[in-house]
């Protein structure tokens, strides 16, 4: 006898399991206050003209982000970041938002470049969650010195 082998998930499910990370990345985006018009993309990337999982105009370091989302059992990142990186030929800033199927949403993670990671770290050292009673005040503060910061550099 044969081992038993689980089923493979058809294809409609597979691509329902990405548009439910996908809305819910364009969600957070939206109720974080960054982009209220963050949607996921029609055809998911599939388009001739924007390539990522989400439409929105998200800025990280001054740079647009271009975001492949991924809802997948196994671990593929170089994979995945070859795809995203060509969002980054495209200008865009490349983020990869994943979680495995039997996580929640809310265990979803990204993966950035370090650099951007530290930037942005370094950029928010002295931003204080409790500053800020309106958290889109926050970010469009946050998004501006990210600008004033790419401006300044062209200064030097």
């Amino acid at each position: 006898m044969g081992r038993y082998e689980k089923p493979t998930m058809k294809a409609k499910s597979a691509i329902a399991k990405g548009k439910l990370l996908e809305d819910y990345v364009s969600q957070q985006i939206r109720e974080k206050g960054i982009d209220l018009k963050a949607v996921r993309s029609h055809g998911s990337g599939n388009t001739n003209t924007e390539k990522g999982d989400i439409w929105t105009s998200m800025q990280v370091l001054g740079q647009n982000v271009g975001i492949e989302c991924k809802n997948q059992k196994t671990l593929a990142l170089p994979l995945w970041w070859k795809q995203v990186q060509k969002l980054e030929s495209l200008g865009r800033e490349p983020v990869i938002a994943f979680k495995f199927p039997q996580d929640s949403l809310e265990e979803a993670k990204v993966v950035i470049y370090l650099d951007t990671f530290l930037e942005l770290v370094a950029g928010h050292q002295d931003t204080k969650k409790e500053d800020y009673k309106d958290p889109r005040a926050k970010y469009a503060l946050q998004n501006a010195r990210e600008a004033l910061r790419t401006a300044l550099k062209y200064l030097e």
